[in-house]
């Protein structure tokens, strides 16, 4: 048993994996990794837990629970998409609003492959350059989805779907609604071919939102990229530190990329090099890869990846709450 020393109780918690100690031993205990949600952790501080064995009994292994399309906790019902192997809807059941452009042509937290661009001798993809011709390129979608399982955990519920795609053999993903928590956790896993034609990839996020406020943070702020950039300056592409927010009315959708910083809004990048925003703008495409310069880059980029992503919602979600949910999430606890 795991044992919080403040309260004195039992910590539920899922069994991630048992490691046997090396050099191995016939006999010997093995190291088990483990997961669970660590209550009333002090900023800037720590927290004790102690473990116990109760006789022979053992933490339950997660179970499975009955198939379908739609996962639901108190806080969202999420309805998969098995095409794509990703989500067609997010229903906020605390302000019972939809959070998914169902018009929009991807789903949420899509795969989406770009090949072309390698047109000679120049392009504006590569170059900056307005009399440049365009780029000749193409989004290829997610093929081959399905919703592989549901699994039930100490603190909360997983969906296991897979796709592929062009040079992507297989996208593994894991969908976590937790019990306690107002946020949905996307784990995707990407086995990718490395190919040295010119290349992008990008995860879709269309969140449902008429005139939308869009907000990103800084280092030590946040801008409005409809209002905060000096004029001429180019918006096919943003960095941000930890949040991007999309604000419809009263209610706030953000998104927190764990692994990748740079975004585009309405639309990937097609080397146009804008000065205004896309009306569709409420579509945040995360970019995660690309070789489509000749520094600083990888020419290549094939092997096994990681991207996460959590999603939150609220009325009028203040920048400072965002800013701390995404510390949390991007510097997670530390274990000794």
């Amino acid at each position: 048993e795991l044992i919080d020393l403040v309260s004195g109780y039992a910590v539920p918690y899922q069994l991630v994996s048992n490691l046997p100690f090396f050099p191995f031993e016939p006999g010997q205990h093995s190291f088990a990794r483990i997961r669970f949600v660590a209550q009333g952790v002090p900023a800037l501080g720590y927290k004790c837990y102690s473990i116990r064995t109760e006789g022979a009994k053992s933490a339950p292994a997660a179970a499975a629970v009955k198939q379908g399309t739609i996962l639901e906790n108190n806080f969202y019902r999420v309805a998969f998409d098995t095409q794509s192997g990703a989500v067609k809807s997010i229903f906020d059941k605390e302000l019972k609003k939809e959070l998914v452009n169902s018009a929009s042509p991807y789903r949420f937290d899509e795969y989406l492959y770009v090949s072309g661009g390698d047109q000679p001798p120049h392009n504006r993809l590569l170059f900056a350059g307005a009399k440049l011709p365009a780029p000749e390129i193409t989004i290829h979608r997610s093929t081959a989805g399905r919703l592989i399982y549901f699994e039930r955990t100490p603190f909360g519920t997983i969906a296991h779907l897979e796709s592929s795609n062009v040079n992507t053999p297989s996208v593994q993903t894991d969908v976590i609604l937790f019990d306690s928590q107002k946020k949905i956790e996307f784990i995707n896993h990407v086995q990718k071919k490395a190919v040295y034609t010119k290349e992008a990839v990008y995860f879709a996020f269309p969140i449902a939102a008429d005139n939308p406020q869009i907000r990103y943070d800084l280092q030590n702020g946040f801008v409005d990229p409809t209002r905060d950039l000096l004029p001429g300056a180019d918006r096919e592409w943003f960095s941000l530190q930890h949040w991007a927010a999309i604000q419809s009315g009263d209610v706030t959708t953000a998104l927190i990329p764990e692994d990748a910083e740079l975004f585009t809004l309405g639309d990937i990048v097609r080397g146009k090099w804008s000065t205004e925003l896309d009306p569709h703008r409420s579509t945040i495409f995360s970019y995660v890869m690309n070789n489509y310069w000749w520094t600083n880059y990888v020419a290549g980029q094939g092997g096994e990846f990681t991207f996460r992503y959590v999603v939150t919602s609220g009325k009028h979600l203040e920048p400072g709450e965002l800013s701390r949910l995404g510390w949390e999430e991007m510097t997670p606890l530390e274990t000794n």
